[in-house]
């Protein structure tokens, strides 16, 4: 029998989560936008719902809370788990802060003895997000993935992401073009990953309960980025932002309303760079319009040296 094996045998069950939630008088904080799940046949779902192979992975947990979903990620199999947050010596360290502000090479150092090391294993980013810091954190992380930092940078194919939302914007992640959740976030996040919703998950699960169902999305990010399409050069991510953001805040108007507004000093211009797109018709919507056609425009414009308003 392995020490570790002996370990184990020797020392008494974990206590419930729920039962250590109600011993140490711990509650979810309302402004920091806290649910806690306390099942773990839920944090167990979410984790073979997601089909990760995460023996040979670096796994990042952000937000564990009181831990379920670190329990249900260890009996995965994690063999490196790092918690951007709030133990067990060897397999999981431990990060204070704020996750919005927490530099990667801060984890990195924490998870990895050396350089030679980072190399060998696999990301994934796995949490049950603060709803009031979700969107911005997922943003910050898909222009680390496109420009393959930090995290997101230490293999060829970038960090995997199963991250839990808020439904309704879960479903602005996934949504496909043409459907009434279509938005700024669905094109920012296709841009770069697949996306999928993975799971869901009832409000009547979390403590305290929240108003809204949540849902899980993976994101996995793509092995060729379509800002590039084979092209020497490529417009940043950030003007990517730019135009996309400045589109969806005129939702209602066509593109050629759009556009023409702002290239302003050649406004005819607008319809040829909307053909050139493959756009189908000048009188298209931002919300019918397929990621694939954004990026084109995207190229496009900045190509001509288009400034978008910020």
């Amino acid at each position: 029998m392995s020490p570790a094996s002996l370990v184990r045998a020797a020392l008494p069950r974990l206590p419930a989560v729920r039962d250590l939630v109600r011993i140490y008088g711990l509650n979810a904080k309302s402004e920091l936008s806290q649910n806690f799940i306390l099942d773990k046949n839920v944090t167990d779902k979410i984790l073979r719902s997601a089909k990760l192979p995460l023996e040979k992975a670096l796994v990042v947990e952000v937000g564990p809370g009181p831990g379920l979903l670190t329990r249900s990620i260890l009996d995965a199999g994690a063999e490196r788990l790092q918690l951007a947050d709030a133990c067990t010596p060897g397999r999981v360290h431990i990060i204070h802060g704020d996750v919005l502000k927490t530099e990667h090479e801060t984890v990195l150092a924490k998870a990895f003895a050396s350089q030679e090391e980072r190399g060998k294993l696999g990301v994934h980013l796995l949490g049950n997000l603060p709803f009031n810091i979700a969107s911005p954190l997922l943003v910050s992380w898909l222009h680390a993935a496109e420009a393959k930092r930090g995290l997101f940078g230490l293999r060829s194919s970038a960090a995997a992401m199963t991250l839990m939302f808020q439904k309704e914007v879960a479903e602005r992640i996934v949504a496909p073009p043409d459907t009434r959740e279509r938005s700024r976030l669905s094109v920012m996040a296709q841009t770069i990953c697949h996306t999928q919703i993975t799971y869901e998950v009832p409000p009547t699960v979390f403590v305290p309960m929240p108003k809204v169902a949540a849902s899980v999305v993976q994101l996995l990010p793509r092995t060729k980025p379509m800002l590039e399409h084979g092209k020497s050069w490529k417009p940043p991510y950030i003007y990517h932002e730019d135009l996309v953001r400045h589109v969806f805040t005129k939702r209602r108007k066509s593109m050629r309303h759009i556009l023409r507004h702002v290239i302003k000093d050649n406004p005819d211009r607008a319809d040829v760079l909307l053909q050139d797109a493959g756009v189908p018709s000048g009188n298209t919507r931002p919300a019918e319009l397929a990621t694939e056609a954004f990026c084109q425009l995207t190229e496009l414009c900045y190509a001509e040296g288009i400034k978008v308003p910020r």
